[in-house]
């Protein structure tokens, strides 16, 4: 006789991390509307993507990994490079409030194999230089991974890839 034996699939959280979510949750959530995004500096040596892009009172949980376009507006990281000190990625999980819009287009970064969509900024505003953890308290940043990810995994873009012709 086969017995199957039910898994309980409630997983609990460390009471300071739910805290500490639940503090930065009420934060959120009186955020001022407006037509803006916020964004988290998100640097991963050697991919193409930015980081992470939400809307006011938006949970960083459904935020969205972006590349940026900067035709018109560079990020602020796009300092002039020097060997013994790289600038690019100086301002890894820095805050900013970010102006601009989703194009229609999507992009391949293929050292991350991530088909994300593309943000066109037209300004960048410093928010915060430490604002703390990004989707959890006990994350790990890791500089060879794509290691900060929302629960769900990085949302793909469902836009094919554009090939500028």
């Amino acid at each position: 006789m086969l017995v199957a034996a039910g898994l309980n699939s409630c997983v609990t959280m460390d009471p300071a991390v739910a805290a500490a979510i639940a503090k930065r949750d009420a934060q959120i959530a009186v955020e001022p509307l407006g037509d803006y995004y916020i964004g988290r500096r998100y640097h991963v040596p050697d991919t193409r993507f930015w980081g992470y892009l939400r809307k006011p009172r938006q949970s960083w949980e459904d935020a969205q990994l972006v590349i940026m376009d900067e035709w018109s507006v560079q990020v602020p990281d796009r300092l002039p490079e020097a060997e013994a000190i790289p600038a690019h990625g100086f301002d890894n999980n820095r805050e900013y409030y970010v102006y601009g819009s989703y194009t229609s287009k999507a992009a391949y970064d293929p050292n991350s194999d991530l088909t994300l969509p593309v943000f066109k900024p037209t300004k960048f505003v410093m928010k915060d230089g430490e604002p703390g953890f990004l989707f959890s308290p006990n994350q790990i940043y890791r500089s060879d991974a794509v290691s900060l990810q929302p629960r769900g995994g990085v949302p793909r873009a469902s836009t094919p890839i554009s090939t500028g012709r």
